[in-house]
C-alpha cells in the first residue's frame, strides 16, 4: 500500500526519474532547524560532540562532490545515500568510508532522536 502511495507521490509531482518530493524536503528543513537549535544550546554537548566528531567526514564529503553549498545534515543524508548505493552495486567499501558511515549514521540516530522527542512534543502541546 505505502509504495503505491509513494509511486502516485512521485507522479504527482512529477519526480519519477529525479528528484526529491517535497515531504522529504520538509522533513530534511526541520532537522536542519533542530541541527541549528541544538548547536547552540549548551545543554546539547553530546550531541555537539558527535557533530563534532563526523565534521571531518562531512567537510571530506562536501569537498569531494562539489557540494560546497550544501548543509551538513543533507551531505550526511547523501552519504548514507550514496554508501546503499555502492552496496547494492556490490561495490567494494574502503575501511575509511564505512568508519565514516558508522559515525554519520551515529550522529543522525541521535538527531532522529532528538526530532522525535520535539515532535512528541509539539503533539501534546
Amino acid at each position: 500500500q505505502w509504495y503505491y502511495e509513494l509511486a502516485d507521490m512521485m507522479r504527482t509531482e512529477g519526480k519519477q526519474e529525479s528528484g526529491h518530493l517535497d515531504v522529504n524536503r520538509i522533513v530534511l528543513m526541520q532537522l536542519e532547524e533542530l541541527h541549528r537549535k541544538l548547536s547552540q544550546n549548551p545543554n546539547d554537548y553530546i550531541y555537539q560532540g558527535l557533530h563534532y566528531q563526523v565534521l571531518p567526514a562531512i567537510v571530506q564529503l562536501r569537498g569531494k562532490s562539489g557540494g560546497h553549498d550544501t548543509s551538513d545534515i543533507e551531505t550526511c543524508f547523501n552519504a548514507i545515500y550514496g554508501y546503499l548505493t555502492l552496496k547494492l552495486q556490490g561495490k567494494t567499501i574502503s575501511e575509511e568510508t564505512d568508519k565514516s558511515i558508522k559515525q554519520i549514521s551515529s550522529f543522525l540516530a541521535m538527531l532522529a532522536h532528538k526530532y522525535k522527542l520535539e515532535q512528541e512534543a509539539q503533539t501534546e502541546e
